[in-house]
Formats: structure tokens, sequence, C-alpha cells
């Protein structure tokens, strides 16, 4: 009926009844009779399958079977997540909190990185102090080296040298300009 719909039956829409009679299970062999009754306006008979017994079939004993265990399982684990008691402590006596004292030490304290910074980004900063511009591609190689993304790595630095020195460290992207005005701030 549907290939009916505009009129006519073309070859295209017979291989594709074709081929949803044989997906069905139905036997193909009825294509041509039943687009031929439909033409006609012939009520077509229930289709049956090539295969008797071959049809779609629940389970309904499977089915059920599945469902109590799932019921189950949810159970558990509501019992799981939903448990609020506290596991019983008078079996197992609590640990013993140490706290150590640590002995003061006139061993002085390692210094900062540059404005502060970890160490590979005070390396980085100080690569970048000794010329007063790069390009891209020369702080990517470097930043490669020392195992950092460039653009978060150049972020944090000029945060840093904002929060030092209320200033950036460096302008601009390709070629990247250290600022003067930072620079006399270091030398100093």
């Amino acid at each position: 009926a549907v290939a009916q719909a505009d009129g006519e039956v073309s070859p295209a829409e017979v291989k594709m009844l074709e081929k949803v009679y044989k997906a069905l299970g139905i036997d193909s062999a009825k294509v041509f009779s039943d687009v031929h009754a439909a033409a006609s306006g012939v009520a077509i008979a229930a289709p049956r399958s090539a295969n008797p017994g071959s049809g779609f079939q629940l389970d309904h004993a499977r089915i059920a079977a599945l469902q109590q265990d799932t019921d189950k399982v949810s159970a558990m684990l509501a019992n799981i997540f939903n448990d609020t008691e506290e596991a019983p402590t008078a079996a197992i006596p609590p640990a013993p909190i140490v706290v150590e004292e640590s002995a003061p030490t006139d061993a002085p304290t390692p210094p900062a990185g540059l404005l502060g910074l970890d160490e590979s980004h005070s390396v980085l900063a100080r690569k970048l102090l000794s010329r007063p511009e790069w390009t891209r591609e020369e702080l990517l190689d470097i930043a490669a080296d020392l195992d950092l993304m460039l653009d978060g790595a150049l972020e944090q630095i000029n945060e840093a040298a904002f929060d030092a020195h209320d200033m950036p460290f460096f302008e601009g992207e390709d070629p990247l300009t250290i600022n003067t005005e930072f620079l006399e701030k270091v030398e100093a």
C-alpha cells in the first residue's frame, strides 16, 4: 500500500520491498502478488513467515528472572550507598596520633625563584631577560625543552610580574618584547 501511495510502483520500490520482506522473514516471492493486490484494492492477507516459528517471541520466564535479579542488586546497592551506620570502633582501637616537632635549623632556606616562580618558570623568565625580543618559534622551542606549555607559562610569568612590580614582564605575542621598565627593576 505504501509503494502504491504515489500511484505507481517503481523497480527500486519493488527491490526495497523484497529486502523488507526478507528482513521480516516473509517469503519475498509474495511481493509482486501483494503489490498487485494493493493496486487492485483487494485486501492483503496477513503475511506468513517464510520460516514458521522463527518470528520474534518473548521469553516471559527469562524476563521475570532478570527482573528479580535486578531487584536484588538494586536492594544491595541501596544498602551500600544509604548505609549511615558507623563501623564498630570498639574492635579496633584508634591509632595514636604522633606529631613530631622539628628542631629549628640554622640552614638557610633556598632562595625563591625569580618573582616567586617555580624553577622551570624562573629559568624561562631569566632566559627571556637575556634578549629584548623573541619570536614565538624560539619561545616554543625553549618551553618544550623545559617541559612547559608556552602560553600558560607566559601568562604565569606576566601575572607574577604584575604581582611583584605592578607591570607586565613582556608585551606582544610574535614578536614578544620584554618590558624595558621591568628590565630596569630586575637589574636594580
